[in-house]
């Protein structure tokens, strides 16, 4: 017989497993406050608008979508508030790069831009910081990167500071998750070698995955010339002399989100590694 009170995974809730290390947290909140039916058809919407190519009206959708979210998080206590923050800002931001990702979706963004900054102004919103949030300085330059060079292969963007970024690849090193420092900051700049590789180990696939969700959750790292936070970290990793990843990234995590002790007992590790680690301050 079919339990009448449980919970059916709803789309967004896929998305999150997919993409956060601390989905069940996420999830308990997006149920608590509503977020899903009150907030993420807009999302649902700017994303069915971007796929028919149909960019008139998202410039006018970002924005109703923006005022929505903030008079939501107002009602909300801290810790809940930053939860949706962080959710709202990813969901933006994987928008945007989307967008971003042909040149009539590039002149929709400049509208885009435009609206965000009336919005600010109009609600008294820090547009300064929402730049920040949304990495939109990085994204402009990738941009500009983007019409100059396209033979740069996908590679990440490090946003915090270079002392932290040395620190953090020796601390990974000294717990044998990659094989080579001097290799593995390679990921982190323009590649143009076809031939790039990083050596680690099957054994810490996982780790690694953590690190990186992690990383891009706490808006450290921004892949570049491709969608994904996984794609370049999966791209390149060999173990040996054959592919690192004998799997999509997602696929791992899932299996990750069935073995919640191990799960819970990386990321344990990793927050370990990034306590020394200035986020700054994210806010939508």
């Amino acid at each position: 017989m079919t339990n009448r009170n449980q919970h059916t995974t709803t789309p967004l809730e896929k998305i999150i497993q997919k993409d956060f290390v601390n989905s069940d947290n996420i999830i308990r909140v997006v149920r608590e406050y509503d977020f899903e039916s009150k907030l993420f058809p807009g999302f649902k919407r700017i994303n069915d608008l971007i796929e028919k190519k149909d960019f008139d009206l998202i410039p006018n959708i970002i924005g109703a979508l923006l005022t929505r979210i903030n008079d939501r998080l107002t009602e909300l206590d801290k810790e809940s508030k930053s939860i949706l923050e962080s959710l709202s800002a990813e969901l933006f931001t994987g928008q945007i790069q989307v967008l971003n990702s042909t040149p009539e979706g590039q002149n929709c963004w400049i509208g885009c831009l435009r609206v965000l900054e009336e919005t600010c102004q109009l609600n008294g919103y820090d547009y300064e910081s929402l730049c920040f949030t949304l990495r939109i300085d990085i994204i402009r330059k990738a941009n500009c990167d983007l019409n100059k060079d396209l033979k740069v292969l996908p590679y990440y963007d490090w946003l915090g500071s270079i002392v932290d970024f040395d620190e953090l690849m020796r601390d990974i090193k000294s717990k044998g998750w990659i094989c080579d420092i001097r290799e593995f900051k390679r990921l982190f700049k323009p590649i143009e070698d076809n031939e790039y590789c990083y050596r680690s180990s099957k054994n810490y696939i996982d780790e690694l995955l953590i690190l990186f969700s992690t990383l891009k959750s706490e808006g450290l790292i921004q892949p570049r010339r491709i969608s994904g936070h996984f794609s370049p970290l999966h791209r390149y990793g060999v173990d040996h002399d054959e592919k690192l990843f004998d799997k999509e990234p997602k696929r791992y995590m899932a299996n990750l989100n069935k073995n919640k002790a191990r799960k819970k007992r990386i990321r344990k590790e990793v927050e370990q590694l990034l306590r020394y680690i200035d986020r700054g301050e994210n806010r939508l």
